[in-house]
């Protein structure tokens, strides 16, 4: 038997995780572009900060650091981290708009956009841990 044999045999899979993670993805792509469509704002490439994508990955960032420690069972996790907030964030986005910007002669923009979104990203989740721990 080789290793990947003897993986799959040991491995099952509960494809109603998948299924809720596709479901809640569906429902977080769809209110990232609800984000993107009510703040009405130019892209990246025209040299113009690219907020919709800050907005939606730093509440994305916040409510995974809430949440995260509260789900333990895998459907709600698959539905809700994976599915919902999965879909909501954007991190292909973010490295495009990024590229973006740099090529439109925007590095400085390009930079702060990087540095601002990595830092608020990350100060968000633990925020949003912190006072999920608290409560």
């Amino acid at each position: 038997m080789t290793d990947e044999t003897a993986l799959r045999s040991t491995t099952t899979v509960d494809w109603r995780a998948g299924a809720a993670a596709g479901a809640g993805g569906a429902i977080g792509a769809a209110a990232r572009w609800a984000v993107g469509i009510g703040l009405d704002v130019e892209a990246a490439s025209t040299g113009a900060f690219p907020w919709h994508t800050f907005v939606v990955n730093a509440l994305g960032c916040l409510a995974i650091g809430v949440v995260a420690g509260r789900l333990v069972d895998p459907i709600a996790r698959a539905f809700v981290l994976t599915g919902i907030l999965g879909g909501f964030t954007t991190f292909s986005a973010f490295a495009v708009e990024a590229n973006d910007l740099a090529d439109a002669d925007r590095a400085g923009i390009a930079a702060g956009y990087v540095v601002a979104s990595l830092v608020v990203g990350v100060g968000a989740a633990l925020l949003g841990r912190a006072w999920s721990d608290r409560t």
